[in-house]
């Protein structure tokens, strides 16, 4: 068993960080600003978000094509949420 291989090699390292909320006209609406960072040396493709947190509501963000994010380098996008 063990030593075979997965097809995976390597899982992504990254940083999410929180960089701005701002309210949208509608009442009780957000828009989150966020930027995640790639902490490995390989380039990641971002393709999906979920909003990270179980008291606001907001959809999955689907990136087509893909972020292209480098090793050591950082992208922005943003949230609605409510």
């Amino acid at each position: 068993m063990g030593g075979e291989p997965t097809g995976i090699e390597s899982s992504p390292s990254i940083e999410l960080r929180q960089l701005s909320v701002e309210s949208l006209e509608a009442a009780g609406h957000w828009r989150i600003r966020w930027q995640v960072a790639n902490a490995t040396a390989e380039q990641m493709l971002l393709s999906r978000v979920g909003v990270p947190h179980g008291q606001f509501k907001g959809d999955d963000i689907t990136f087509a094509p893909p972020l292209v994010i480098a090793g050591g380098a950082a992208s922005q996008f943003h949230s609605d949420v409510r």
